[in-house]
């Protein structure tokens, strides 16, 4: 009988397939964390897209009640209020999301701003007083003029 002192050159050794299946595993691993991150991304994209597309409609609401608080002789606040509500319902039917509408007084003017109801600022815009008499602190206010 003759002793074999070499292995079987179509074997491979234990080691060997332990690194084998280490690479696949590793491999496998490394190619779910790439679909995921792929998918993660696209869905982000999808909120920016839809975050920009509904901030581009509150800018067209403000540019909209602008244009008509403009052709206005007088306006109070009470007036700027109900265009900008009014120019907000008028283009919500295109908003998959519920937006709201707000007029501020400040010491500059009037602020109008559109946000969403649970989420940031859409757009504002500063409206400046016409007249002093208009501002909260204005001469007829205090009892001056």
């Amino acid at each position: 009988m003759a002793i074999v002192t070499h292995m079987n050159p179509n074997r491979t050794s234990p080691t060997v397939n332990a690194f084998m299946l280490a690479e696949v595993i590793v491999s496998a691993v490394l190619l779910g964390l790439l679909i995921s991150l792929f998918f993660a991304s696209l869905s982000a994209l999808g909120r920016a897209e839809t975050h920009g597309s509904h901030r581009a409609g509150a800018l067209r609401v403000l540019d909209n009640t602008l244009e008509r608080l403009m052709a206005m002789p007088t306006r109070t606040m009470e007036d700027t209020r109900k265009t900008l509500e009014a120019e907000l319902e008028a283009a919500d039917r295109a908003w998959p999301e519920r937006a709201e509408a707000c007029c501020l007084r400040t010491e500059t003017g009037l602020e109008l701003v559109i946000r969403q109801l649970d989420g940031p600022v859409l757009a504002s815009v500063m409206l400046p007083w016409r007249k002093p008499s208009e501002r909260p602190d204005g001469p007829e206010r205090r009892g001056e003029g």
